[in-house]
């Protein structure tokens, strides 16, 4: 029994059960997606994923440590799918992690799955020098 425990315990620690990635400072929800994505003032990573996805775990380091070197350039709002479903449908969630880079309220950029972590900044950069500029 206690091998049992203890192999429960591995696979809900491993698996992020009850493992709230969201942050304080950039989740939205359904309510607040327009002020904090759609009037935003700069370029808005939008970070659409789901707690159990493995995948969108292994994103989330690096999509915060590229919010971190943005601050003040661009935002991160990350969108849990299964708590925000009408965005999910809305802006044709079929996988996650997807990864939208919005600009003045539309988005201009759309990643499925993981990308290199380069890919994310060449596309942020582009959006800060073209300030909203159409392409």
């Amino acid at each position: 029994m206690r091998t049992l425990t203890r192999i429960a315990a591995v696979m809900i620690l491993f698996l992020g059960f009850g493992c709230n990635r969201e942050s304080a400072h950039n989740a939205a929800s359904e309510e607040e997606f327009a002020h904090k994505v759609l009037e935003a003032q700069q370029p808005v990573l939008v970070d659409f994923y789901a707690d159990w996805c493995g995948p969108c775990r292994r994103l989330s380091p690096v999509l915060e440590r590229i919010a971190q070197d943005y601050i003040g350039k661009a935002t991160l709002v990350k969108i849990n799918v299964d708590h925000s479903p009408k965005l999910a449908t809305r802006y044709q969630i079929q996988s996650v992690p997807t990864v939208i880079l919005f600009v003045d309220g539309r988005a201009k950029r759309r990643w499925s799955g993981i990308q290199p972590e380069k890919t994310y900044r060449a596309a942020l950069n582009e959006a800060i020098r073209n300030n909203g500029e159409e392409e």
